[in-house]
């Protein structure tokens, strides 16, 4: 039986890209114009079924793969755990490691490694294109809650930045009923002091009130939810 990689590095060889594909992983792209990124995966197999399928293959160094990729839509929809963890996982924490992130720019100064998973796939709608922000530490945590689900294993706290570790979903969703509305209560009141501030923005700094607004609305529908289930215990 031929060898998975062998027979990919033929057929990439034959289209004149590098054959040297060790240390890479393979950025499989769709059909538009322009053709958008499928899927990224560090599975030979994969990517040689989608050689012979017609698909158009591209290999990227590690980080290179990452940065073009989370312009298309969030890693969670892009790739499997094995990928995260193989490659994805570790290229973007040594980006992370050498970005500078001013405190504005930041969305969540702390990730709770226990949030839900369909929290956590809330929040990275926010890091979407147009708006990506810097936060890199964020995205991170937010993608390894999601893949850790994904994969059916404990999230890697080496991934988590220590403020998040040191924070935590369970506690916050276990205060009592009056004591999450007035989080929320203070919540409502930011979003709209921040629905002021914005109607005199413009530049940057609407497209700052935005994203704040942006992570407000995502905050108020945990503690809504947070609050329903202390509802239904009381």
């Amino acid at each position: 039986m031929t060898n998975p990689h062998e027979a990919l590095a033929s057929l990439v060889r034959a289209q004149g890209h590098p054959a040297q594909l060790s240390g890479y992983v393979h950025l499989i792209f769709g059909v538009g114009e322009p053709a958008p990124v499928r899927w990224v995966t560090c599975c030979d197999q994969a990517a040689l079924q989608a050689l012979r399928g017609g698909d158009s293959v591209v290999c990227f160094q590690p980080a290179a793969t990452v940065l073009l990729a989370m312009h298309q839509a969030p890693l969670t929809e892009l790739m499997d755990d094995a990928t995260w963890q193989a490659v994805a996982a570790d290229a973007l924490l040594e980006m992370a490691g050498r970005e500078q992130v001013a405190l504005a720019q930041t969305l969540w100064d702390a990730t709770p490694p226990d949030l839900p998973a369909t929290f956590a796939e809330r929040r990275l709608q926010l890091f979407r294109p147009p708006v990506i922000g810097g936060d890199l530490a964020t995205m991170i945590e937010l993608v390894e809650i999601v893949m850790a689900v994904q994969g059916g294993r404990p999230v890697n706290e080496a991934r988590f930045r220590r403020s998040s570790l040191l924070s935590s979903w369970r506690a916050l969703s276990d205060k009592t009923e009056t004591q999450l509305s007035a989080v929320l209560q203070r919540n409502l009141m930011l979003q709209s002091q921040y629905v002021t501030l914005g109607e005199s923005a413009h530049g940057p700094e609407a497209l700052q009130v935005n994203r704040i607004l942006g992570r407000l609305e995502v905050e108020q529908r945990e503690l809504t939810i947070a609050i329903m289930g202390q509802s239904r215990l009381s």
